[in-house]
């Protein structure tokens, strides 16, 4: 589904399944999100915790913004 695209450091990918699951059971105790993988669920205490530079940096260090740059798809 994402020929091309590899992990960020730490990150292993989510199978169908997996995040299927996650979301029946986030719809079932009325949450309104789902934030996988592990990296997603920091994202937000990051960015408003630190400067823009050092979060930008953080991701660059784990491959977050870069994991989609030999991506095959439209």
């Amino acid at each position: 589904m994402f020929e091309g695209a590899r992990e960020p450091l730490m990150t292993p990918f989510l199978t169908p399944d997996k995040l299927a699951a996650k979301v029946l059971k986030a719809l079932h105790k009325n949450e309104p999100f789902v934030l996988e993988p592990a990296m997603v669920k920091v994202m937000p205490f990051l960015k408003a915790s630190l400067p823009t530079g050092a979060s930008d940096a953080i991701l660059n260090a784990f491959g977050a913004s870069t994991s989609m740059k030999n991506w095959k798809g439209h």
